[in-house]
């Protein structure tokens, strides 16, 4: 698994970055990343929630645990996340920017036990947290897992389902090193 700490927006990149890691996974050409932060901007991709929007019996979408499918990821707090556009097919869009499905915020391998997230702290959270705002995991003390009720432009209230995200990867990393090992 990787996240936005090692990626480069520059179209040449550096190399040892996740974008090279992504790029040769795929045998494909370097893709410079995306970075979206904060923005006034009503066309900017970046929003503190995005949308599952990947195939719909994907074993990240879909597993034992919940279904994800229409439902909404939070960004944990407003600094950095990271979107990819036109992925080479090696890859399986999972959830993507809320104002422009075109930027892609979760992806994995087809056939690799890879999987991209753009938000570093996606499965951030503590127990009966409510910030809006940060830390998108929600649990309780018994380690039941929910839904948050997050922010968007401070005036519209989602929910987000990380949580069960968080679950459905763990599945899918544990079912995946079983049947490759």
């Amino acid at each position: 698994m990787t996240d936005e700490s090692n990626l480069d927006t520059r179209p040449s990149g550096n190399v040892g970055t996740t974008n090279h890691l992504i790029a040769n996974l795929s045998n494909g050409t370097y893709m410079a990343g995306f970075n979206g932060g904060p923005r006034n901007d009503a066309s900017h991709p970046y929003t503190m929630i995005n949308k599952v929007s990947g195939p719909s019996e994907d074993p990240i979408i879909k597993s034992d645990f919940w279904d994800l499918n229409g439902k909404l990821l939070g960004n944990d707090a407003s600094g950095n996340i990271w979107y990819f556009r036109n992925l080479p097919s090696d890859y399986i869009p999972i959830a993507t920017s809320y104002v422009d499905p075109s930027y892609v915020w979760i992806f994995r391998h087809r056939t690799l036990g890879f999987i991209f997230m753009g938000d570093g702290g996606i499965f951030s959270g503590r127990v009966n947290h409510n910030s809006g705002t940060i830390w998108p995991v929600a649990f309780d003390n018994s380690g039941n897992l929910f839904g948050k009720e997050y922010y968007y432009k401070g005036d519209k209230n989602f929910q987000v389902y990380n949580s069960y995200l968080y679950a459905n990867t763990l599945k899918w990393a544990i079912d995946y090193v079983i049947k490759n090992r």
